[in-house]
């Protein structure tokens, strides 16, 4: 008797069509990994270098124990964020890093003297980094895309239950209002606020915020794109300002009477008589849905902090490590 062949079964792997599965793919992929964040903790020094301490301490030679460099308590920080370790994991994790070398800080921090430093670490400095890491943007006008999303207070809380939960339940979680370029996908304002507080108010800070800024700078704006949640006569009054075009997306029930703001009067005809128009350039404003969906992958949607000042800190250093990014 002939023996049965035996047929071997193929994997789902196999194929033309499943060429990134092979090994040499990943070991590509796993280098220019190695890279993005290798260029991102350099470029992160290279801020920091041309900047001045974040806070004063003490000046050396003083009775007490040495205090720690302000610009490594901050570093600290950024690998934090950047590797979503704990206080302990990072400060074991810099320790291999460094070695023997030290080659990016004095010394790595204790992780308890990081945690007692954070609250001296001003915001409006964290703000200027922020600032510097958009100085490269290209000449031509920008279009601006506005829009929130919250992150949870709680690792095992779910932001559904959070989002249609009763009043205990919605103190779990912060908002964090961005302002995002739509070419380069660099965050150009980032405020953090309360999960409860609405939507509106910190939009209009946030034009005002960008108008000081690219005036500053001479640059200008060509639009901005905000969803219906910011839809108000103050804010198109505010979008025409800067002398950008407002692209706010009206509700149903919503009318051209302009009460005294013709800016109001001129973003609701535009969107009744040239509603293909008004699509062609708010169709856009997918570009910040897909890059809040990856900072949230990138460094979670959980803030480990509870203090207010803390919470601060944590999403600006996620926002300048996202541009130091791209």
């Amino acid at each position: 008797m002939k023996k049965r062949k035996s047929v071997r079964k193929k994997s789902k792997y196999s194929g033309r069509k499943y060429k990134r599965y092979r090994k040499g793919f990943w070991e590509r992929y796993k280098g220019q990994r190695k890279w993005k964040y290798t260029r991102c903790i350099l470029e992160v020094k290279r801020l920091l270098d041309n900047k001045p301490d974040p806070y004063t301490v003490r000046p050396p030679n003083t009775v007490g124990r040495p205090p720690a460099n302000p610009k490594d308590i901050l570093i600290f920080l950024m690998f934090k964020q950047l590797f979503c370790l704990s206080y302990i994991d990072t400060e074991s994790f810099l320790l291999w890093v460094c070695g023997e070398r030290m080659w990016l800080m004095e010394t790595v921090p204790d992780a308890n003297t990081v945690q007692e430093h954070i609250s001296d670490i001003p915001l409006t400095y964290l703000e200027d980094m922020l600032k510097e890491t958009i100085r490269c943007l290209n000449d031509n006008d920008v279009t601006v895309i506005i829009d929130a999303t919250g992150l949870s207070l709680n690792q095992y809380g779910r932001w559904m239950n959070v989002r249609n939960g009763k009043k205990k339940m919605k103190k779990r979680f912060v908002k964090i209002h961005l302002a995002v370029d739509r070419d380069s996908g660099k965050i150009l304002v980032g405020i953090c606020s309360k999960g409860w507080k609405h939507e509106h108010k910190f939009g209009v800070r946030i034009v005002k915020s960008l108008r000081r800024s690219f005036s500053k700078h001479g640059k200008n704006i060509k639009a901005e794109l905000l969803d219906v949640g910011y839809l108000s006569r103050e804010m198109t009054d505010e979008i025409e300002k800067s002398k950008a075009k407002p692209y706010v997306k009206m509700k149903k029930n919503s009318i051209t009477r302009s009460k005294g703001s013709p800016s109001w009067k001129r973003n609701i005809r535009f969107q009744k008589e040239q509603p293909d128009d008004f699509m062609k350039e708010f169709c856009y404003r997918v570009v910040i849905e897909g890059i809040i969906s990856a900072l949230k992958k990138m460094f979670g949607s959980v803030i480990s902090s509870k203090k207010r000042h803390n919470q601060n800190v944590e999403v600006l250093c996620r926002l300048v490590l996202w541009n130091c990014m791209h």
